[in-house]
């Protein structure tokens, strides 16, 4: 079932009672309540659960205690904390997990560490910092990790290294710097990053150049400079490069051009220049929601 209304509320929600064979629930952007959530207790069989924009807190958390077959589960925009993460951590089955824009800190990541099966992780605008990271360690099959606008720095990328099987890494507006990036190039499974908004240059684009799986980069227009263009030219495998601000001058676009034989560069407001990609990644928003049955 899809709601994205307003006007839905606990008592709609109540309706559903008795649907006990329910699998997917997205009530995203409704006025649902933690009384409300409670019917979700008759609904065992629930793998999708989506509650982005809703007035929900780590009270209503506590009827999810029984959704043992919970793979995805949708919380950007409420006011969840760190308490209501404690609850979480008895959901086995995860496998995507969105928590932007919540009230989580470092001090709540601890409750993540039993996810083992969790594949996606949204941390985006949150209190989340470097010390926090180190308990993401223990997810050995997190693929997928937003961190943009959080208080991430060079030192939490250290530890993010350690993670071999990230695949995708949004980093933009945190507090990386050149020094930092030099610890992407572990990440052999890296396919796209985003650093944007970040303290990089292009001199520190160089870290990256052996990253043969990189296939999508998205950077600000002051880190397409010479030298930035110099590392990326090296950069064989790109199949899209994203440039966030200004658009670039002509020269600079031609020198681009020359310098990368992509498909695609392209900007928010539009291609500059090669056909769009049906292979682009979006900027993310939450970890995919598949399509109802």
């Amino acid at each position: 079932m899809v709601a994205n209304d307003k006007a839905v509320t606990d008592e709609t929600l109540f309706r559903l009672k008795g649907l006990s064979n329910l699998q997917h629930l997205c009530v995203k952007g409704t006025q649902i309540t933690d009384q409300g959530l409670a019917v979700v207790e008759g609904m065992p069989d629930l793998k999708v659960l989506w509650l982005d924009d809703t007035p929900v807190t780590d009270v209503g958390l506590a009827h999810f205690t029984g959704l043992t077959k919970l793979e995805r589960l949708l919380l950007r925009n409420t006011e969840v904390s760190d308490a209501g993460i404690q609850t979480l951590s008895r959901l086995k089955n995860l496998k995507a997990l969105d928590l932007a824009g919540t009230r989580i800190t470092d001090a709540g990541l601890v409750h993540l560490n039993d996810l083992v099966n969790l594949q996606e992780l949204d941390l985006a605008n949150t209190r989340v910092g470097d010390v926090g990271l180190v308990q993401l360690t223990k997810l050995s099959r997190l693929e997928w990790l937003h961190l943009s606008n959080t208080d991430l720095s060079d030192r939490g990328l250290r530890t993010l290294s350690q993670m071999q099987n990230l695949k995708s890494l949004w980093l933009d507006n945190t507090n990386l710097t050149d020094e930092g990036l030099m610890h992407l190039s572990a990440l052999a499974n890296l396919v796209n990053v985003q650093l944007d908004g970040t303290h990089i240059t292009g001199a520190g684009l160089g870290h990256l150049t052996d990253l043969k799986s990189l296939r999508y980069i998205w950077l600000a227009d002051q880190q397409v400079d010479d030298e930035g263009l110099r590392h990326l030219s090296k950069m064989t495998g790109l199949e899209q490069l994203l440039i966030t601000g200004r658009q670039p001058s002509a020269l600079r676009l031609a020198q681009l051009r020359r310098a990368l034989p992509l498909p695609e560069i392209k900007s928010p407001k539009g291609d500059w220049y090669g056909p769009r990609l049906s292979t682009m990644p979006p900027a993310p928003e939450s970890p995919a929601l598949p399509d109802e049955n």
